[in-house]
């Protein structure tokens, strides 16, 4: 994991490695222009030869896509993590919330959830309300 280093040192990093990348999803926030170099991230990334996805999500609907995938009501887990992501496994186990239950965001477990969020909230939709069905 890269820490404090620019998108484009990011992007040569994981090209160095040979590290193949069909898709990046990243934080609605990447669609801002960045004061700096006069473009977003997702332009950066799709320049770079990347296809990338964002989109908005309420922080609890990704949380619930997560919940969900890890305690479904029925049946087993549907989210496996390989025991190699120590990083993000500590960071499910130490996600808090506070006494108001809103996610903490104490700036080392969110990051990696939050990370996890944008990959899951494309995949694994959230409908809304309840459909009943008559047979």
């Amino acid at each position: 994991m890269t820490r404090e280093l620019t998108l484009e040192r990011s992007i040569a990093a994981l090209k160095a490695k040979g590290m193949r990348v069909d898709l990046v999803r990243c934080d609605v926030a990447g669609r801002q222009v960045n004061a700096q170099t006069g473009k977003t991230d997702v332009r950066v990334l799709e320049e770079a030869g990347f296809a990338v996805k964002c989109r908005g999500m309420v922080v609890e609907e990704g949380l619930g896509v997560i919940e969900g995938l890890l305690m479904p009501a029925a049946g087993g887990e549907r989210l496996w993590v390989d025991p190699k992501c120590v990083r993000l496994i500590a960071a499910l186990e130490g996600y808090r919330r506070g006494v108001d239950g809103k996610p903490v965001k104490d700036g080392v477990h969110d990051h990696l959830v939050d990370a996890l969020r944008y990959g899951l909230v494309e995949e694994v939709r959230v409908r809304k309300g309840v459909e009943v069905l008559w047979y």
